[in-house]
């Protein structure tokens, strides 16, 4: 097996990526994960279904990618889950078919996984969490994996505290990477304005903050 695929949607992206957040895309969310986050929105997709989407040849993918994702039409897609790098290889096939047709993707990992090969390609970019932690995973973090990636890459820093905020100051001060930074605020529990006010007094200017808009808006 290269490939399970929990669900396909077409929607707003409303994480921060390259291609601008709230652009149209297709989301292919795999299953499973080995992480389990405190406030995980996706827990439905850690664990495999029956009606997953199970693809064992890379023949299988090829034809899937024709017959479902080129007829959407979307400019993009969003690889996520789950957690994607789960399925390395098959993942690959897909970052490597939208190459080809000419579409952004953006892969969506919780940054405990180093693959065996990361794309440097303008239209390939790796959205990488860095967990805090009100998280409870931040042991699981591969510090290598933030070392590899390109300046068209993103770690995403999620929290919902003033604890995860001073953690994740002491982090960026030492982390070695050519990565953007973004922070972003846990859903209904920090607001997004004391985050900023904290990034203000602490003069912490250079990381982007990211709002999960699709939440606001009630879209999937």
């Amino acid at each position: 097996m290269i490939l399970r695929i929990h669900e396909i949607f077409q929607s707003v992206d409303g994480e921060i990526n390259p291609f601008h957040q709230g652009c149209i895309s297709t989301f292919i969310r795999t299953s499973n994960c080995n992480l389990q986050c405190a406030y995980c929105d996706t827990e439905y997709a850690r664990n495999s279904i029956p009606t997953d989407r199970v693809f064992y040849y890379p023949t299988e993918i090829e034809t899937f990618f024709k017959a479902h994702i080129l007829r959407l039409k979307s400019p993009k897609i969003t690889i996520t889950g789950g957690e994607p790098l789960l399925w390395e290889k098959g993942v690959n096939q897909l970052i490597e078919l939208c190459i080809k047709n000419d579409m952004g993707v953006t892969i969506e990992t919780n940054g405990s996984i180093l693959p065996a090969k990361l794309y440097k390609h303008p239209l390939v970019s790796y959205i990488v969490d860095y967990k805090l932690p009100s998280s409870g995973m931040e042991s699981h973090m591969s510090k290598k994996l933030f070392t590899k990636l390109s300046k068209n890459d993103i770690i995403k820093f999620v929290m919902g505290d003033y604890k995860d905020f001073l953690r994740f100051l002491a982090v960026f001060k030492q982390l070695n990477t050519k990565a953007q930074i973004s922070v972003s605020p846990i859903y209904q529990t920090l607001d997004p304005k004391l985050l900023i006010s904290w990034m203000l007094k602490h003069q912490v200017l250079t990381p982007v903050v990211n709002i999960q808009i699709h939440k606001f808006m009630k879209v999937k």
